[in-house]
């Protein structure tokens, strides 16, 4: 499970492989905190190459339940990983960088 989007980094090669490398979920104070690495495609990553970069996002509680409510990723048959993926592609209120980003 991965994002692809090409975007730039500070070595001034694009990365397009993005990968989810931490997820932090707090089900009490209903937050969570994604860290998304960028590598420069995927046999880059496959072979376990440094990451171009590193974004994190943060979700606050009144996002929380649109993405990690139990129910919801029950009902979904869904996993707090696959919802991080759809946080981060649908996270337009604070950071669009992955908006429209392909899944591979």
């Amino acid at each position: 499970m991965a994002l692809q989007k090409e975007l730039p980094t500070l070595y001034g090669v694009n990365a397009s492989y993005w990968r989810i490398i931490e997820l932090g979920v707090n089900y009490q104070y209903k937050i969570a905190k994604i860290r998304i690495a960028g590598y420069l495609n995927k046999e880059a990553r496959d072979n376990n190459s440094t990451p171009l970069d590193i974004k994190t996002f943060n979700c606050n509680p009144k996002e929380f339940d649109k993405f990690f409510n139990t129910d919801l990723l029950n009902e979904l048959n869904n996993n707090p990983l696959r919802q991080a993926y759809e946080f981060v592609k649908n996270n337009e209120l604070y950071d669009k960088t992955f908006v429209n980003a392909e899944d591979i």
